[in-house]
């Protein structure tokens, strides 16, 4: 409920929350019976409240004004992780380096995508719209600061107003003949009482709830994991498998309040770049990259896809093979097949196309016809046998088009007639020089990004004119997806 508040609002009404507490308590119920502000009795009771609330206050600051930390551009898992030559066993859980469909790039461990800050947010532990800020690794240690100096100044807070609270009601008391209640300081100290309790008892549970993580080496959102993980081998779908960022109890609120007991009360950040994390011995570091393992059972469908995937190839490859025309198909000539790259909270798993394999995709789309240079046998032994044939034209080598020995609507010399399309000539009616259909829409988007290109005076990038064409293989549509999971 409160996402859909503007954070600026909650940060308002926190700031006027610790103000009005702090002044009413000390304005107008502890002072006055300390003696006065002209008292040293006064200044020594109230100064660690007062060092409390400086504390907290620019703790509070820090934790909203630092970044929570995002991915470096262009970051990407190590070479030896994205293309092992050890495929993960996908029947134990795991699924490659995660991919965030949003951002359309990498995360790094530790790190996930927060819908609220619109990006992928480095050791991400939660949003926190009391700070309106993730909370991260940029400022997870500020974070905590904050709320362990909640904790004790409201502690000592709630210590005095009961302290006064006890005298007022004790009738015979000196105190209370001294400094007889009036309304208001009534109405003050039950409005002081309520407010420090509260705020003391919720904040408290957070507190200890993250004394607890930070010493298990977790976020709040890596506790959630390692339940479903437990449960997982609990129900024997998986193997166990350690958490790999749990290193010891001392190590890990190193890994976050810094490497000394003295930086743990000092306002410091997080120690490291967010991106590389101490792991335990002997961990596969494969398993950095796409912890948590997942339920097998989800990612059914995507492997019942991948071998339905590997039936059609090889039943495209039988089929070559009897008619003839199918060529090597060795394995060492067929194209090699990426990892995988899983979409986790995006809902996609999916695999990377290779460059190889997209020639593939358009040699499918737009077939080569019949056309070598006189050994078809379905041209005979005529002149015409060096052309290819397209759509009822004759191409040649330089990509003229030929009927009974004249060139085709009126491009009479120049290859400047031509509009330089996916590597080939293609002139005003869409044949393409190099036995290749050309796509009514491929045109049309073609002569609206590079009108009269000139087909041998351009300096042409093949992959780069290519990668236009199929970038919908790349859109994460339903026809690309191999699994959709439950994130």
């Amino acid at each position: 409920m409160l996402e859909t508040v503007n954070g600026r609002y909650i940060v308002g009404c926190v700031s006027v929350l610790i103000g009005s507490l702090a002044l009413t308590a000390q304005w107008g119920v502890l002072a006055p019976v300390l003696g006065g502000w002209g008292s040293s009795w006064t200044h020594k009771v109230l100064l660690p409240l007062n060092l409390g609330l400086v504390c907290l206050t620019y703790y509070y600051y820090l934790a909203i004004n630092t970044e929570a930390g995002h991915v470096p551009d262009g970051w990407e898992p190590p070479y030896s992780i994205v293309h092992g030559d050890e495929p993960l066993d996908v029947s134990k859980g795991a699924t490659g380096p995660r991919f965030c469909r949003t951002c359309d790039a990498y995360k790094p461990p530790r790190s996930h995508h927060c819908r609220v800050c619109q990006q992928c947010v480095l050791r991400m532990d939660h949003h926190c719209p009391w700070i309106n800020n993730c909370v991260g690794h940029g400022n997870y240690a500020y974070f905590l600061r904050f709320i362990f100096s909640v904790n004790l100044t409201c502690s000592y807070a709630l210590a005095l107003l009961v302290w006064r609270l006890y005298h007022i009601l004790d009738m015979n008391s000196l105190q209370n003949r001294l400094h007889p209640v009036t309304v208001l300081e009534m109405i003050l100290i039950v409005y002081d009482v309520v407010g420090v309790f509260i705020v003391l008892f919720s904040v408290g549970i957070l507190g200890l709830y993250h004394i607890y993580c930070l010493a298990r080496g977790q976020t709040s959102i890596e506790a959630g994991e390692r339940a479903n993980v437990r449960r997982l081998v609990k129900k024997r779908k998986i193997p166990p498998v350690d958490f790999p960022y749990d290193v010891g109890i001392l190590a890990n609120v190193s890994s976050v309040l810094g490497p000394s007991i003295v930086a743990w009360f000092l306002p410091r950040p997080s120690p490291g770049d967010g991106l590389t994390f101490a792991i335990k011995p002997n961990t596969d570091p494969r398993l950095v990259y796409y912890w948590p393992p997942r339920d097998p059972d989800s990612l059914r469908p995507y492997m019942q896809a991948e071998a339905d995937e590997q039936a059609a190839l090889a039943e495209e490859e039988r089929l070559a093979l009897i008619s003839g025309h199918g060529g090597d198909t060795s394995s060492s000539e067929r194209p090699v097949r990426t990892p995988l790259v899983r979409r986790d909270s995006e809902g996609y798993l999916v695999r990377e196309i290779s460059f190889a394999e997209r020639m593939q995709m358009l040699d499918r789309m737009y077939p080569m016809v019949p056309g070598d240079g006189g050994n078809d046998p379905a041209y005979g032994d005529g002149t015409e046998s060096d052309y290819g044939y397209v759509d009822g034209q004759y191409v040649d080598d330089n990509g003229y088009y030929a009927d009974q020995g004249d060139y085709n609507g009126g491009y009479e010399e120049e290859e400047e007639d031509y509009q330089f399309v996916q590597g080939a000539d293609v002139n005003g009616d869409g044949y393409m020089a190099n036995g290749y259909a050309a796509h009514p829409d491929d045109l049309d988007a073609m002569h609206h990004d590079h009108p009269e290109l000139p087909g041998d005076d351009a300096a042409f990038d093949y992959e780069q004119e290519y990668q236009q064409h199929i970038d919908y293989y790349d859109s994460g549509s339903d026809s690309d997806a191999k699994y959709v999971d439950d994130d």
